[in-house]
């Protein structure tokens, strides 16, 4: 498989794959591409034939302009983008022209974070790559040879046939059950992504823990919190804060201003968050049927129909495939739980619940699996390092529980289970 050198000019490699430490940040971290140092303006070409899967300015990780191209077998990116030129959807061939390099207009117009103009080109092995095993090394392919030969001479830079799995740490017992549950519910419902799953999953674990409960009050919650949280409610309302039905009919009632169909006096501690997502407001108990029974959106199996259909919007099926990264599928349920306005304290708890999971390669079918085991709870070779590492993401859990001013009664079952791996 012959492949076209990505630039109208040839330039010079000024950053290797791999391990380097960052020009901006100094820190050491992987380089999942290569820079090549080109003049501002120079052409980017697509190296194979394929489709625009993305195609923004988001300054995403720091890419500035960005553009993502599906060759089927495997994903190219181009960042640092001086001008993009091709959109999603748009069908590409090897050599065509996609964009310009150099990022030489600064950041407002493109270039995103980086010291020099250059093309930052990546190749990944399959959609949603993250970690650096999903990476290919793209030097060998300006060369215009394929990155890893196999033995009958066919590019081992493979997409896998869907054939990935959830594997989780850190929940046990109930937790862990309703994890299984929820994801078992949602391959029935047809979403079988674990990139979208994993994003559904963040979501609810950062709501409730996956145990799906009453909204906690926030007596001891400081103010500045409850402002962050609730913004110009939480101004008007933190009087309140010891006192659950006033502080609740406060920020979610019918004179609160939001659009949740509380009506009546009262409805804003009636309807106050319940389940796995903490769903709020009479219309939407009212749309899972629960507005006359609405402590038993507390019950598990319920509470997760609804935090699925509540998350998953429309046709459950649209959300595989439908996410470039794990952060864009974190992003996107976190805004749809929050009614479209997330604090980044919501994002920041979503991620912490996140890196609880990991998306592996299985090879026991050709769909999407979930590993039903906990790893951590299976490994009993544990190494120092690891319980010292545990110890440390312990002591993280009890510091954001001060933080936030919650009860460590709500968190002191999966303590005790982490406790036990600990010792």
């Amino acid at each position: 498989m012959e492949l076209s050198y990505p630039l109208s000019t040839k330039g010079v490699i000024t950053s290797p794959f791999g391990y380097r430490s960052h020009p901006t940040t100094g820190k050491n971290r992987h380089h999942n591409g290569i820079d090549i140092g080109v003049p501002d303006g120079t052409s980017v070409y697509s190296i194979d034939d394929g489709v625009v899967v993305r195609s923004d300015m988001s300054d995403y990780g720091g890419y500035g302009n960005f553009i993502i191209v599906d060759h089927g077998d495997f994903l190219s990116a181009y960042g640092h983008l001086t001008d993009r030129q091709v959109n999603v959807g748009d069908k590409v061939k090897k050599g065509e022209q996609i964009a310009l390099s150099g990022g030489g207009q600064g950041k407002a117009k493109g270039a995103g974070r980086l010291t020099g103009h250059h093309l930052h080109l990546e190749i990944r092995k399959f959609k949603g790559a993250l970690k650096k095993d999903d990476f290919e090394n793209p030097e060998p392919y300006l060369s215009g040879k394929s990155p890893s030969k196999t033995v009958d001479g066919k590019s081992d830079v493979k997409k896998p046939k869907i054939k990935k799995k959830l594997t989780f740490s850190g929940f046990n017992g109930a937790a862990a059950n309703n994890i299984r549950l929820l994801i078992k519910k949602m391959k029935n419902k047809g979403i079988k992504d674990p990139i979208a799953q994993l994003g559904i999953l963040a979501t609810i674990g950062k709501e409730s823990n996956f145990i799906p409960q009453n909204e906690i009050g926030y007596c001891t919650t400081p103010d500045a919190n409850i402002i962050t949280i609730f913004r110009n409610r939480g101004k008007k309302c933190k009087s309140h804060k010891c006192d659950d039905e006033k502080f609740f009919d406060c920020v979610y009632g019918k004179d609160s201003g939001t659009s949740l169909g509380n009506t009546q006096t009262g409805d804003g501690y009636r309807y106050r968050g319940r389940g796995f997502n903490q769903i709020t407001g009479r219309s939407n108990y009212k749309a899972y049927g629960y507005e006359n029974n609405p402590d038993d959106l507390n019950n598990v199996d319920g509470a997760a129909d609804a935090a699925i259909k509540f998350l998953a919007k429309g046709d459950p099926k649209s959300l595989n495939n439908k996410f470039d990264s794990i952060e864009d599928s974190i992003k996107h349920f976190v805004t749809i739980n929050a009614g479209g306005s997330p604090s980044g304290r919501a994002f920041s708890r979503a991620n912490d619940i996140a890196n609880n999971f990991k998306i592996v390669d299985s090879s026991e079918s050709d769909d999407y699996e979930m590993d039903t085991e906990d790893e951590v709870q299976n490994d009993t070779n544990i190494s120092s390092d690891e319980k010292a590492k545990k110890g440390l993401e312990l002591l993280k859990k009890f510091i954001e529980i001060a933080k936030l001013g919650k009860s460590v009664n709500e968190e002191v079952d999966r303590v005790k289970d982490l406790m036990k791996k600990i010792i």
